[in-house]
């Protein structure tokens, strides 16, 4: 009994902007303009790759591939994302955020075997933290100050 009241006060804790679990992530919600274009992919399609992007649009949309109980992952798409439909599917089988048990905003883009990783502290609609590149093999590159800050979403 004491370890699952651990558990629920654990899971009880206010995190983000003082609010209960329940309402940290959809606080969240919205589009987010980076300090840079962390955000491309390849495109194998006629056209080519587009050029990366700064903006992410944070979801309330579960993740359809990485489900938790909670349904505390949740989906992400840069703005514009506008490539082949394999593409598309490769990194939104992999890309999501969070709010972790830590009171971080956690982001993951990638494409399965490596990717960004940033890990957000919020002051109101300003996201300053940790960025890092992890490769195929798993290794982690240095880490660097990230920030990003709330913007409309576009149509």
């Amino acid at each position: 009994m004491r370890v699952a009241s651990a558990f629920v006060a654990a899971g009880m804790l206010t995190v983000v902007y003082g609010r209960a679990p329940g309402q940290e992530w959809s606080a969240l919600v919205g589009c987010y303009e980076f300090d840079r274009a962390y955000f491309s992919w390849p495109d194998f399609s006629v056209q080519g790759a587009p050029p990366p992007t700064r903006v992410l649009h944070l979801l309330a949309t579960p993740h359809s591939r990485l489900r938790t109980a909670e349904n505390r992952v949740l989906e992400v798409r840069p703005v514009p994302f506008e490539v082949h439909p394999t593409t598309a599917n490769q990194f939104r089988g992999s890309s999501f955020w969070k709010v972790s048990d830590r009171g971080t905003l956690d982001i993951k883009w990638s494409n399965g075997p490596g990717g960004d990783v940033f890990q957000f502290s919020t002051i109101g609609d300003t996201l300053r933290g940790k960025h890092w590149y992890f490769d195929l093999f798993g290794s982690r590159g240095s880490q660097e100050d990230a920030s990003a800050v709330r913007v409309p979403c576009p149509p």
